[in-house]
């Protein structure tokens, strides 16, 4: 599905690589790091929104589901209007199982949501679009474990439809119930 060959990133002084990283379909894949190691850099070249200097990406030209990586909730509008008009940016068919936990958050304006309710509201409206991979950068900053645990359940159910993660995290302990397929230590 998506591959990494050689690939190297320099951005001023940073520099990151060669990475040889591949991610099969229905997979958990782990990008495990400190702060400024790299992670994010390395989900947004990926999605091409940085250019490697060398080597080859393969695979990364298919419709994918991010979070973390650019913002994707307009402030100013409720939580069912930046639903909305997600989903027809992805032009993906909605599941509308992952919208439970977030219905009564639906009249209420992104801005008077707080960091916790946000990520909420940013990993359902994610992960009801249906994407074959999810590029999750730290997935689940500000949420508590009751929600880890209900996401990291979710994640299961869509990777056994075929779905894969690329989840970037500081320690590979952050994540309790998921088994990681591959994980890259920066």
């Amino acid at each position: 599905m998506l591959r990494l060959s050689q690939a190297v990133l320099k951005r001023g002084h940073f520099s990151l690589g060669p990475i040889d990283f591949q991610v099969a379909p229905g997979s958990i894949n782990l990008i495990v790091g400190r702060n400024g190691a790299g992670k994010t850099s390395l989900l947004q070249l990926i999605m091409s929104r940085l250019k490697p200097v060398s080597g080859e990406i393969q695979g990364n030209q298919i419709q994918l589901g991010s979070l973390g990586v650019e913002n994707i909730l307009i402030e100013s509008w409720t939580v069912e209007e930046n639903l909305h008009w997600y989903s027809a940016l992805s032009q993906r068919e909605t599941l509308h199982d992952f919208l439970q936990d977030i219905r009564p958050l639906f009249p209420q304006k992104v801005s008077h949501l707080s960091s916790g309710m946000r990520r909420l509201v940013e990993l359902s409206i994610i992960l009801s679009q249906s994407f074959s991979l999810y590029l999750l950068d730290e997935a689940f900053s500000h949420l508590d474990h009751e929600y880890r645990d209900l996401f990291e359940s979710k994640f299961e159910e869509l990777r056994k439809q075929g779905s894969s993660f690329i989840l970037t995290c500081h320690s590979k302990n952050d994540f309790k119930n998921l088994k990681a397929d591959n994980i890259l230590t920066l």
